[in-house]
């Protein structure tokens, strides 16, 4: 009888003791490559300066200024190396955006003379430097190299003093430097999403403006750009 129970007790536990422990899953690593999509708001100062070469009497005059704002919608590209808690990366993002702004001819040909700013697209090339805030969220800084495309035009209806009407554009391609911060969490194993803000200097840079009678007036254009974006990566 005793030994029957005994055989009993032992079969009774046989599948505790040889059943393994189950594990906790392990957290998912940053290291490898992503693609995504982001949206933002864009407001950029740009100031510009009449370099009319010595012709006219007000060479190198300050025209005025404006902020253009607008949205933004594009895409980005990175790779990641988790160390640790420590995450270094770089990413290419590329956005096109619709942000404007004006502001009345300082000085100009009329009370009406305005000019006006239409940003078309800007892209950064940067490195990334995160660090782990939680196994599943990053906080990260970014730095690198920017570039864009503003256009600027300058019109008056009503240029007095015998001018006829008139209109000029021209488009100018930026490169400048960017600086970033940002957070980005994990909310399935292979999707992220992440806030960030964005700064992009352009500097100062020299551009024609072509008119409809067939002249071209010399300027310098000042430009810097704030960009906060909301994205969404896919993680391969």
């Amino acid at each position: 009888m005793r030994k029957s129970t005994l055989i009993t007790a032992l079969v009774s536990i046989c599948p505790i003791v040889t059943t393994p422990p189950v594990l906790a899953a392990s957290p998912a690593s940053w290291t490898g490559c992503y693609a995504g999509i982001n949206a933002g708001y864009v407001w950029s100062k740009i100031s510009g300066t009449n370099l009319a070469d010595g012709i006219y009497v007000f060479q190198d005059n300050d025209i005025g200024s404006a902020t253009a704002t607008g949205g933004a919608l594009g895409g980005q590209l990175g790779c990641d190396y988790q160390l640790d808690n420590w995450v270094l990366g770089g990413r290419a993002a590329m956005d096109w955006t619709n942000a404007q702004g004006s502001h009345a001819f300082r000085d100009g040909t009329s009370p009406n003379n305005e000019v006006d700013y239409d940003l078309k697209y800007f892209g950064t090339l940067t490195a990334r430097f995160g660090y782990l805030l939680r196994e599943d969220t990053l906080g990260y800084l970014s730095g690198g190299f920017a570039w864009g495309r503003t256009e600027h035009t300058d019109s008056d209806p009503t240029p007095g003093g015998g001018w006829p009407p008139y209109t000029g554009s021209g488009e100018l391609d930026r490169t400048g430097w960017t600086l970033g911060l940002g957070v980005e969490h994990r909310f399935q194993p292979n999707l992220t999403l992440f806030l960030a803000y964005d700064y992009v200097d352009f500097g100062e840079k020299n551009a024609y403006i072509d008119y409809d009678d067939g002249t071209s007036w010399r300027y310098e254009f000042d430009q810097n750009m704030s960009i906060l974006s909301l994205g969404l990566n896919y993680r391969f």
